[in-house]
């Protein structure tokens, strides 16, 4: 990829990228979970979109049309004023890998990145067997990742 669609491409992400971690059960009954990370880039342009999509050659498309949208929020008020919306999903190792890419040329989004990379480096490391006392330390590390990364404008330390 260009330096050029770097650059734009962490524009987009700045301005309107969710970066957000997805809590999986992966053993009966929940006992045992783990978090994967997801970014979505969602607009009601779909050539935006697309060109993302083409560029990265990675993720899917998903589209809500404006009925399906009109049922979910019932604001009956506000119909003239929704539109279709597109939304681009980057999943586990294809957003780590695209943060990666941008981490360098993003600004607002910037300490969001660092913590999302944390968290799936520290879910990655966790899955190795581990003794009691590390695997504690290493989920409450995690889930103080995942706070972090649910609020906006944080100053903690990774």
């Amino acid at each position: 990829m260009k330096t050029e669609d770097l650059h734009w491409l962490a524009g987009v992400i700045d301005k309107g990228c969710a970066i957000v971690p997805i809590r999986g059960t992966f053993m009966p009954r929940g006992k045992a979970y783990t978090y994967v990370l997801r970014l979505c880039i969602s607009s009601t342009n779909f050539q935006l979109v697309e060109r993302i999509h083409k560029l990265t050659q990675m993720g899917y498309i998903s589209t809500h049309t404006r009925e399906m949208i009109m049922r979910l929020h019932k604001r009956p008020t506000q119909t003239s004023q929704i539109q279709d919306r597109y939304t681009l999903y980057f999943h586990s190792h294809e957003a780590v890998r695209l943060l990666e890419m941008v981490k360098p040329y993003l600004r607002t989004q910037e300490r969001r990145a660092d913590i999302a990379l944390a968290l799936q480096k520290a879910v990655k490391s966790r899955r190795r067997r581990q003794n009691g006392a590390v695997y504690r330390q290493d989920v409450d590390r995690i889930d103080r990742l995942v706070m972090n990364l649910k609020k906006k404008g944080t100053r903690t330390k990774v």
